[in-house]
């Protein structure tokens, strides 16, 4: 299972830096929507789904001075898992892209490149550290 779970995410990870270069070139989608492994991975995982959405957080940065009545006021099943994908973007920053540079005719060419086991590892590393979390999450 690991294995398939480090697939999806590295094949997420991929879109990520895709639409990440294209964004660079001046290129951007509106109300384009990305496929999202992490959250199906943190799912099969049994890392909680965020609710956060079903909040009213104007209540709680107001000390509850201003109220949306259609939200929740803040509970103890409020969660949040910011936390959990914080942790995957800095795994894929570590690792994300190295560059090589070519001597050409035309002078020297830099060509990012990533290091696909290398990114595998880190990935690796962060579903075992899901998993722990999950485990923590169930035992409290």
């Amino acid at each position: 299972m690991r294995k398939h779970l480090v697939d999806l995410l590295f094949e997420e990870f991929k879109q990520m830096r895709f639409f990440r270069k294209l964004e660079e070139q001046g290129i951007t989608f509106r109300d384009f929507r990305q496929i999202n492994n992490w959250d199906i991975v943190c799912d099969i995982i049994g890392i909680p789904e965020d609710n956060t959405l079903e909040y009213d957080f104007d209540y709680i940065n107001s000390g509850g001075e201003v109220r949306d009545e259609s939200k929740k006021k803040p509970d103890d099943n409020m969660f949040c898992r910011d936390k959990y994908f914080g942790h995957y973007i800095e795994t894929i920053d570590e690792v994300s892209e190295e560059q090589n540079i070519i001597a050409t005719d035309n002078g020297l060419k830099v060509e990012n490149e990533i290091d696909e086991e290398k990114i595998k590892k880190a990935l690796g590393k962060h579903v075992d550290w899901l998993y722990k979390e999950a485990e923590d999450l169930n035992n409290n």
